[in-house]
């Protein structure tokens, strides 16, 4: 079975995507589970120039991250703990760092949603989907986000996948 949940082209979109954001946004939970690089590259695999800031958030106190890659990326990663994402997202707007993507798993992703501290949902659309039945992630897959105003944007084919845009209504 394949590790990705996605086409190659939307892969590649998906590293551009991350070329253009000041910062992303991940879990613990996702470094543990998925070991992801966290890094913008071209089709080629090598790095992009522009790589954006990497922060890992938590209630935790900082885990030791040198055994995965995330260690291994330009400018490393830094651990945030934080007991509120609206805290974690100050932090970043302080430092300058005023667009920022959530790359994580369905719960962070959810609660980001929920939290209303969303403003555009980059989805890619597959034969796999995340997220438990009753999550804000899995409504995506329907289009329907309860209790929230968004509208979709636009629609995008790519090979294998969908990418979905859409924004805060």
């Amino acid at each position: 079975a394949s590790q990705w949940i996605t086409g190659p082209e939307a892969r590649n979109h998906a590293q551009q995507l991350r070329a253009r954001v000041d910062a992303m946004i991940s879990s613990w939970k996702t470094v543990l589970k998925d070991d992801p690089q966290f890094t913008a590259r071209n089709s080629s695999g090598e790095l992009l120039s522009a790589q954006p800031h990497l922060f890992i958030i938590s209630r935790r106190e900082a885990q030791d991250m040198s055994a995965f890659k995330i260690s291994k990326r330009p400018s490393g990663a830094e651990w945030l703990q934080t007991q509120s994402l609206e805290d974690a997202l100050s932090i970043l707007y302080k430092r300058g760092l005023y667009d920022v993507m959530i790359e994580a798993g369905p719960q962070l992703s959810a609660q980001f949603i929920e939290s209303n501290l969303v403003a555009e949902i980059w989805h890619y659309m597959g034969s796999q989907y995340l997220g438990g039945e009753q999550s804000s992630f899995q409504a995506l897959n329907s289009g329907k986000i309860p209790g929230r105003q968004f509208k979709n944007k636009s629609l995008t084919q790519l090979s294998d996948n969908d990418f979905l845009l859409i924004l805060k209504a």
